[in-house]
């Protein structure tokens, strides 16, 4: 069976995973899908660390709507874990759903929480994957690199379009749409829920009096 065929199915995924962008933190952005004769019949996400992972989720909303997950195939943007943390293994999880094909998106890096996939494998699941694997490794390059040990960086910068970020006087103000100031806003906002900080030059600080809200 080709791969590609489940890239849609992993796309839906990878943006449900986005509901849980700054709650989840400092967990990895996670969402996973189950998929039925071609169609989603069940959704979930990681809502917050500490709280059930995305395939639990989906799990369960696949129970509020009668659906059984065994005639399922479960797609999810990060190989399911297999540790005992906060919450049990969502490896065991899937295993106790019945499930007989899983479709990862990106193995898990960290060794405490790997071996998902060995896991169901061994127990005589599909295991397929990775799939979308870079997509998946995108929308968790903050966790990827909170696993080095260090910081995750986001660089906000307003520029024209021939690259300049103010005018030849030195006039900046608004290089940048009310949209994206917008956007801005709710980036900072978010930041601030996962426990981030706004970083300014000092050079910004003396010309520009920013306001950092």
């Amino acid at each position: 069976m080709s791969e590609n065929i489940f890239a849609p199915f992993m796309r839906e995924a990878l943006a449900l995973a986005e509901n849980g962008r700054w709650s989840a933190c400092p967990n990895p952005t996670v969402g996973a899908v189950l998929v039925r004769d071609g169609q989603v019949v069940a959704r979930g996400w990681h809502h917050a660390a500490g709280q059930p992972h995305a395939e639990v989720e989906c799990l369960r909303d696949a129970q509020r709507q009668g659906i059984d997950p065994a005639q399922c195939t479960l797609v999810v943007t990060l190989e399911p874990c297999n540790h005992y943390g906060k919450t049990p293994p969502c490896s065991e999880a899937v295993l106790a759903a019945g499930i007989k094909r899983v479709v990862i998106g990106l193995y898990d890096p960290t060794p405490k929480a790997a071996g998902g996939a060995e896991r169901l494998r061994a127990a005589g699941v599909e295991v397929i994957g990775p799939v979308c694997e870079q997509e998946c490794r995108d929308q968790v390059a903050d966790f990827l690199a909170w696993q080095q040990g260090r910081p995750y960086v986001i660089l906000k910068m307003a520029a024209t379009m021939d690259g300049r970020i103010a005018t030849r006087t030195g006039h900046s103000r608004w290089v940048s749409s009310e949209g994206s100031r917008a956007l801005v806003h709710r980036l900072r906002a978010g930041i601030g829920r996962a426990g981030g900080a706004v970083l300014v030059g000092g050079g910004t600080f003396r010309a520009d009096n920013p306001c950092l809200t």
